[in-house]
């Protein structure tokens, strides 16, 4: 044999016997992790919690939820932002994509209970309230990193669901002993609760759908924020007592867009949480409902929540009413579910 094919010889010999050979002529396959259904939850590459749940025995994701800060330099503005993608989708040998108009991600499990991925903004667009005219700004917003997320294999997670803006609003009562709808407003950013200057009292809808909940998911805590945006006359929570907080499960006069019925529209159950006034930093106020509220939120069906003031007017003749931020605002009424999964 001479030199050339020797040489030749041994090469194929190297080759054959290379790891990677051996391993595809075993037939044996890389381990696939199946991850664990379960609440995930994380942090981003920019220091801010993302959060996802994984279904339906490893191969399906559903409500993925990331935050993360923004310098909207030409609005002069700057702050955070979450987003939340409902769902649900496929995982397929490991790997999941998520798409929600500008917004994208995608995620790869390194174990049956970790997982590294990316995210990415792509003009975005974040309108901001201002002070003054034009009193919006429209910054479109660009950004892209990374997140690390792992699960204890509990089986649960978290939703944050916003008020749909298209169909909230307030009704103000006909008359001070009517009990029933005369004007309402269902375009404007905030939402209000309290009385007018001839006694009629205010009362508001926020509507919420629960899309992206998991099927079969067992609530374990509901929380209502809302954010106030300013005050008139005397503040309600010294007089009015407290703001009550009624459920419906689908509707109120079962329409989801908002209706005069509305104010005295039969409910689920009546006062499921009672609002204090004790709000928290950025002038958010929370109420955790009862938990015999949890039975009217469904996946199946959006759910409507009425506010309103224990004490209809204190008979002063006077406007004393408290406006807070509706689902037409940046700052939309959120509904906190905490879940867990069988």
């Amino acid at each position: 044999m001479n030199t050339n094919r020797l040489l030749i010889v041994l090469l194929i010999l190297a080759a054959l016997l290379t790891p990677e050979h051996v391993l595809a002529s075993s037939g044996t396959s890389p381990v696939v992790a199946v991850p664990v259904s379960a609440g995930w939850t994380g942090t981003t590459s920019r220091g801010h919690p993302m959060l996802f749940t994984v279904q339906s025995s490893g191969t399906q994701w559903s409500s993925f939820k990331l935050k993360t800060d923004y310098n909207a330099s030409s609005c002069g503005v700057s702050g955070t932002l979450e987003i939340t993608v409902p769902g649900p989708g496929s995982i397929a040998t490991n790997q999941f994509s998520v798409s929600g108009g500008s917004f994208s991600a995608a995620g790869q499990f390194t174990s049956s209970t970790t997982a590294t991925g990316t995210y990415s903004f792509t003009n975005h667009p974040i309108v901001i309230s201002l002070p003054f005219p034009p009193f919006t700004c429209t910054y479109f917003f660009n950004q892209s990193g990374t997140w690390t997320a792992s699960t204890s294999g509990g089986g649960g997670g978290m939703l944050t669901l916003e008020s749909d803006g298209t169909v909230d609003g307030w009704i103000l009562e006909s008359s001070e002993t009517s009990s029933q709808g005369g004007g309402m407003n269902a375009i404007t950013p905030t939402f209000l609760l309290g009385d007018n200057a001839a006694n009629k009292q205010y009362r508001s809808i926020l509507s919420f759908c629960p899309a992206g909940l998991p099927s079969g998911a067992n609530i374990t805590q509901a929380k209502l924020k809302i954010k106030r945006q300013g005050l008139v006359g005397t503040d309600p929570f010294t007089t009015h007592n407290k703001i009550a907080v009624d459920i419906r499960q689908g509707s109120f006069s079962n329409n989801l867009a908002l209706q005069l019925n509305d104010f005295k529209a039969t409910s689920s159950l009546n006062a499921v949480g009672l609002i204090s006034n004790n709000p928290q930093a950025g002038n958010w106020y929370s109420v955790n409902l009862n938990s015999s509220a949890f039975a009217f939120i469904q996946v199946t069906s959006c759910v409507q929540l009425r506010l309103r003031f224990q004490l209809d007017d204190n008979n002063d003749l006077s406007a004393d009413f408290l406006r807070f931020y509706s689902g037409d605002s940046v700052a939309k009424p959120k509904l906190i579910l905490t879940y867990t999964l069988p």
